[in-house]
């Protein structure tokens, strides 16, 4: 016969009348803390805190950093105060965007040349005979004309000019020698063929080719 001398409790435990296991806390005043093992903490209390946290006597590294997780305080955010309002307009420089040059923009030497003529026909033959190198159509020189006219700033006649010199004469006659300066044909050289009063074009027979153009006076020189 074996007798036990035990509390009720700790004979419920060795008839394993209960699960739990037994917890066994050893009083402690300083040093390691019996509750660290090989494990981790083996923490008897119910509620996972440690028994000795308010003991700085007791060292352990999880009982560091609990207590350096209570002891934090986040830091506020910087507040950043708004400047006072003086009620003045305050202005503020935005630099200039650079305008892209137009390349086809008419400069006022063009202008200059158009305006001076009395109809939009004129003004391509006057047009050429300054810039005969220039790679602008017929129809925008024309075009510009008319725009001149409508803002009123065409050249205004001479008083003492008589219409009947004014009316441009043909600069070659059918037979005479040219040499092209359009840029389809630059360089070419070619005969007049034939003259159109009314639109004061030219039919040019180019030299070597079956093929005929229609010129004006500013598209060609003499051979």
């Amino acid at each position: 016969m074996i007798l036990v001398f035990a509390t009720p409790e700790e004979g419920r435990e060795l008839l394993r009348l209960s699960t739990r296991q037994p917890e066994i806390v050893r009083p402690q005043t300083s040093g390691p803390c019996v509750h660290y093992g090989l494990y981790g903490c083996e923490v008897p209390r119910e509620d996972g805190q440690c028994p000795h946290l308010d003991n700085a006597s007791i060292v352990c590294p999880i009982k560091d950093a609990l207590g350096a997780a209570q002891a934090y305080a986040p830091a506020e955010p910087e507040s950043v105060e708004p400047e006072p309002d003086d009620g003045a307009l305050h202005t503020y420089t935005v630099p200039a965007t650079r305008k892209p040059t137009n390349p086809n923009a008419w400069s006022d030497e063009e202008e200059e040349v158009i305006r001076r003529a009395r109809n939009a026909k004129e003004a391509v033959t006057l047009y050429y005979g300054a810039y005969p190198q220039s790679s602008r159509t017929y129809a925008a020189v024309q075009s510009r004309w008319y725009r001149l006219r409508a803002a009123g700033e065409l050249a205004a006649p001479e008083p003492d000019e008589d219409p009947v010199f004014a009316v441009p004469r043909p600069a070659y006659r059918p037979g005479d020698r040219v040499r092209i300066v359009h840029p389809l044909h630059r360089g070419h050289t070619g005969e007049i063929v034939r003259y159109f009063p009314a639109t004061e074009n030219y039919l040019v027979a180019i030299d070597g080719m079956p093929d005929m153009i229609v010129l004006t006076d500013a598209q060609m020189e003499a051979a």
